[in-house]
């Protein structure tokens, strides 16, 4: 492939960082990879997409993406002579769970300064490295896997001057030493997440999925057929749920025209929603389909306030809600709406209506 604006979008994903990138896309517009395998998009060349990518990634994205691959090789170099064995691959490691493992001042819960104690046994044992699960400060409703604060060390176990002296004492012995960080969430208790909870449209509120409320289930395919599935949903309020066997359901839907006429009538809504949101899905781009929305839900209310947080708002469209706070975020920035915990207020209906397509 030869990386000029002329290249097509099916060039472009056939490399390996264009693949990736492309996938980065499709992802924050939530689109799904089928959509560059269609004819109409993979003969799109990187010239026809400036103005549309530059609208979504900042202007100079397209020459930006061509340097980028022309400077990365579609197939990684070949290397002369044998590859060097990783470290790793032939260390001896041994996982210690602190709390458990050594305790230095007999308090009954094992410390930092407990492992430093027993260096010279592990030693002995011929380990190379220590993998320690977590040391942080933690409420340790996880077994310590809650994360309060990533920068300081659990009180019980020491400080972060033993930490730093147990560091220096494997190192002086040869010895490598991992620390077991958990980045994948964190306590409750965790400063981001009580921002979170406090102002979920603030700095912090995409960090987590926050839900309100119990889930329950609900089977309207029992109207149709004996065709069933299992459907989740969500009370965004309190909600109070009447549920019925299925066979009764039936029976009277049988002995009731008018009922069962009324549950055809709400299936086929239903259906009509779902199909719609699919063509939505896609073959519309996640702005569009923003902009739309919060149109209609004006249009509905008779108002400029929209009052949806970005979960809900992203339930809707069938999207993440990482999307959704980007967009709002983007609209925000250039005034067309104004956000405030739980709402969305329409500042610009003209632009929106243009960003909307209509």
């Amino acid at each position: 492939m030869k990386p000029d604006r002329n290249a097509t979008v099916a060039e472009v994903y056939a490399h390996p960082l264009g693949r990736d990138i492309i996938d980065k896309i499709l992802l924050q517009t939530g689109r799904s990879a089928t959509w560059v395998r269609n004819p109409l998009v993979s003969r799109l060349r990187l010239r026809q997409l400036d103005k549309f990518l530059g609208r979504m990634f900042g202007p100079g994205f397209v020459d930006t993406l061509v340097d980028l691959l022309a400077d990365c090789p579609e197939s990684p170099p070949r290397l002369d002579g044998p590859i060097a064995a990783t470290w790793w691959k032939r260390a001896v490691f041994y996982q210690i769970y602190p709390r458990s493992f050594a305790d230095s001042n007999g308090d009954g819960i094992g410390d930092l300064p407990g492992i430093l104690a027993k260096l010279p046994y592990l030693d002995d044992l011929g380990i190379d490295c220590l993998w320690l699960s977590p040391i942080f400060t933690s409420p340790n409703k996880d077994m310590g896997y809650d994360i309060a604060d990533y920068r300081s060390v659990m009180a019980e176990m020491g400080t972060i001057d033993d930490l730093r002296r147990l560091i220096a004492a494997c190192h002086e012995r040869g010895m490598r030493i991992i620390l077991d960080l958990v980045a994948n969430h964190t306590s409750d208790e965790h400063p981001w997440f009580k921002d979170a909870l406090a102002d979920p449209e603030g700095a912090h509120g995409d960090y987590y999925f926050l839900r309100d409320g119990d889930v329950a289930l609900l089977a309207s395919t029992s109207f149709l057929s004996t065709i069933s599935c299992d459907i989740s949903i969500e009370a965004t309020k309190n909600t109070e749920l009447f549920v019925s066997d299925t066979e009764i359901v039936r029976d009277i839907l049988n002995e009731n025209i008018e009922v069962r006429a009324r549950a055809y009538e709400y299936v086929i809504v239903r259906l009509s929603e779902m199909l719609w949101k699919f063509r939505q899905m896609l073959f519309t781009s996640a702005e569009r389909r923003l902009a739309k929305f919060l149109l209609a839900e004006s249009a509905r209310t008779a108002g400029d306030e929209i009052r949806l947080t970005h979960e809900e708002t992203a339930q809707y469209l069938g999207t993440a809600r990482e999307v959704v706070s980007r967009l709002i975020r983007d609209f925000s920035q250039e005034g067309l709406v104004q956000t405030s915990r739980g709402c969305i207020h329409i500042l610009d209906r003209a632009a929106l209506r243009e960003r909307a397509g209509a």
